[in-house]
């Protein structure tokens, strides 16, 4: 039983590293080169997603209180993991409507659920005095991982490349070398998380074809 304690807070810094979305500041370039939405559908997509996350704060918490902690923040998890795929299959204002809200849905059900989780851990554990600590850490690892993480997204590039999907998927790895290019890096200028993805992908080697095989212009 204290085994399986121990292993949540170790599962908890890798929920920390794995869960946070680095690559937030490109959403709004991708959609609007790719998915040839307006400032004005991205201002829609931002208000709707307000909404849904508002509509969904009281009902997750209930949930929470029924299922319990460690389910909640699974489920939660599931639906902010594969938030991500209407990026990739469905094009346009209605993807990105839908990967925004299924992840503002997800995050519902994750905040606060996981601070919970890991205080009852702690407590069963006889170490609430060490929260703080704990999720300093956590915090800490997390952040250093997403560090790790983008540092090898050329890597992820070249595999993609080897396996004929660059120029299949819509928002592939291999596209975050267009954002490298001086007509997009002012775009995203703020924000520490920007900056460590803006400094990744200018490193990282240009792919020969973009989204959906297009080609780059010279």
């Amino acid at each position: 039983m204290q085994k399986s304690l121990e292993q949540n807070i170790i599962k908890y810094g890798l929920y920390k590293i794995f869960t946070k979305r680095v690559f937030l500041p490109l959403i709004p370039i991708f959609l609007i080169d790719y998915g040839h939405v307006s400032l004005g559908d991205l201002a829609a997509i931002a208000s709707l997603t307000a909404i849904a996350r508002i509509l969904m704060e009281v009902p997750t918490g209930y949930v929470a209180d029924r299922w319990g902690h460690k389910p909640t923040l699974v489920f939660g998890s599931f639906l902010t993991a594969i938030s991500v795929l209407p990026y990739i299959f469905i094009n346009g204002f209605a993807g990105g409507l839908l990967a925004s809200v299924l992840f503002s849905v997800g995050y519902a059900f994750t905040a606060g659920t996981a601070q919970a989780f890991m205080h009852e851990t702690l407590m069963a554990l006889n170490r609430e005095n060490e929260y703080s600590r704990v999720m300093g850490l956590a915090q800490s690892r997390g952040l250093l991982g997403n560090v790790l993480l983008i540092s090898l997204a050329h890597v992820a590039q070249g595999l993609f490349e080897q396996g004929g999907l660059a120029g299949e998927s819509r928002f592939g790895v291999g596209a975050l070398g267009d954002v490298a290019d001086d007509e997009h890096g002012p775009a995203i200028r703020h924000g520490v998380e920007a900056d460590v993805v803006r400094a990744a992908v200018r490193k990282a080697p240009r792919p020969a074809r973009g989204f959906a095989g297009e080609k780059h212009s010279a």
